[in-house]
């Protein structure tokens, strides 16, 4: 599940690769650059558990900023 400013963003399943014993991270882009966050990754939080929606929109909250204004159809 992924959040964009304390709101739902996209959910699914997506297979999990990390290796037996592994404890290291990366988040980034590939080397061939398919599938890149072309430097939109930003403000990151990674937890032990599943963080339920309200616990996430209490984190942005606190975070005390606002989302982008959506622009109106007609402008």
């Amino acid at each position: 599940t992924g959040y964009l400013d304390g709101k739902l963003d996209f959910g699914g399943e997506m297979a999990f690769t990390l290796p037996r014993g592994e404890t290291a991270l990366f988040l980034g882009g590939r080397c061939d650059n398919v599938a890149n966050f072309e430097g939109r990754l930003d403000e990151v939080a990674l937890y032990d558990r599943a963080l339920s929606s309200e616990e996430v929109a209490a984190h942005f909250k606190a975070s005390g900023l606002s989302a982008p204004a959506t622009p109106s159809v007609n402008q």
